[in-house]
């Protein structure tokens, strides 16, 4: 009777572990911490790329004060505690305080250490100085710029607003002008026609003036020839 046994493959994670000599800082332990690995030496991306990741690799080396001949580097971790910051900075920032590890870096004597970590302390202090001093300079400026270009925005907009307003009135003077020069060659032929039909009016009056006075007269020299005709037969 054979009996099978499946063996089941266990496989065991590697847990990384702070290098710096007297720290105990374990990524599955200390987990709000971030382990970073040795700089790497960047070779594509130009000479000045080249020369600032060769600096920074052996400048963390030199920090952990240790001999690590024969040491597989790749597995060599250096937690966040000990940045000023608490993270590592860019490597294009050289002389941020955190472009290599400072802090806590050797166990020495408690005064020792407190000297080393407040000149990390100090220097990180002086590069937020500077810092905030290039941004307030540059801050002042955008603002004096931006200053400048309303107060000349606000100069053109009135000027061309008083152009503007300027060729408004020409145009409106010369409409008003137009208008009133039309008016008064309304008036001109009104007063004309007034005066021509006051005429023709005269003249239509003066017609029938003459009529009713040829009427009358027509009439009373009719009843006069009548009264005579009269007179005449009984005579």
């Amino acid at each position: 009777m054979y009996v099978k046994v499946d063996r089941e493959l266990v496989h065991t994670k590697m847990v990384n572990y702070c290098r710096v000599c007297g720290c105990h800082n374990r990524q599955d332990r200390e987990k709000h911490l971030e382990f970073y690995r040795l700089p790497k030496i960047i070779e594509n991306q130009g000479e000045k790329t080249l020369k600032l990741s060769e600096e920074r690799r052996r400048l963390w080396l030199a920090q952990l004060h240790q001999n690590l001949d024969g040491k597989n580097l790749d597995n060599i971790r250096i937690c966040s505690a000990h940045f000023v910051s608490g993270k590592k900075a860019d490597l294009y920032k050289r002389d941020d305080p955190d472009w290599v590890p400072s802090l806590n870096m050797v166990p020495v004597k408690a005064a020792q250490k407190s000297g080393e970590n407040s000149l990390a302390i100090r220097r990180f202090e002086r590069c937020q100085r500077r810092e905030e001093q290039r941004k307030a300079t540059e801050t002042e400026s955008w603002d004096e710029g931006l200053s400048d270009n309303l107060e000349a925005t606000e100069t053109d907009s009135f000027t061309n607003n008083l152009y503007t307003q300027t060729d408004i009135d020409n145009d409106a003077l010369t409409a008003m002008e137009s208008e009133l020069q039309a008016l008064q060659a309304k008036n001109t032929q009104l007063h004309e026609q007034i005066k021509s039909n006051n005429k023709n009016l005269m003249c239509h009056l003066s017609r029938i003036t003459m009529k009713r006075f040829y009427f009358l007269l027509e009439y009373k020299h009719g009843i006069f020839l009548s009264h005579f005709t009269v007179i005449s037969v009984l005579i």
